[in-house]
């Protein structure tokens, strides 16, 4: 990164995110909302409502507020292009960010291969993060992509 402005090691602490909730909250509500209509036995209307409801409780504890002890709460971006990520719990892993990752001024999208081969994927919404570092991350990943 030429300017010291974007210079390396980028520390990013997830908080929770309005926006991802509402979003959450809206999709959630609109698939339980749906599964009435629906022309099936009453006891698969039921097993969708358990998914959807357990769908909805794991990804809010995950991404929104990232609260369960295995969700990545902090992620590190070394100046070696390496990236740390620390769970919850406290146990910090390096892993490999991979080409699939997404970038938008309103949400990055960052997906990892772990040292052990387990993948990862991070939400970070604009207003879960301060704006100069949402912003630095997005032109960090873009100089990055254009270099690679």
């Amino acid at each position: 990164m030429s300017s010291p402005a974007y210079a390396l090691p980028l520390r990013i602490e997830r908080r929770f995110s309005r926006v991802l909730a509402c979003a959450l909250l809206l999709i959630c509500g609109i698939s339980l909302a749906v599964l009435p209509l629906l022309d099936v036995p009453w006891w698969s209307k039921l097993l969708a409502a358990a998914a959807v409801s357990l769908q909805a409780v794991l990804t809010w504890r995950g991404q929104v507020l990232p609260r369960a002890p295995g969700a990545i709460h902090a992620l590190s971006w070394q100046a070696d292009g390496q990236w740390e990520l620390t769970r919850r719990d406290g146990r910090a892993f390096t892993a490999r960010l991979r080409r699939a990752s997404f970038v938008h001024p309103a949400l990055v999208i960052l997906r990892f291969v772990a040292d052990d081969g387990a993948r990862h994927a991070v939400l970070l919404p604009a207003d879960a993060m301060d704006a100069e570092l949402h912003r630095r991350l997005r032109v960090g990943l873009r100089l990055q992509a254009e270099l690679v």
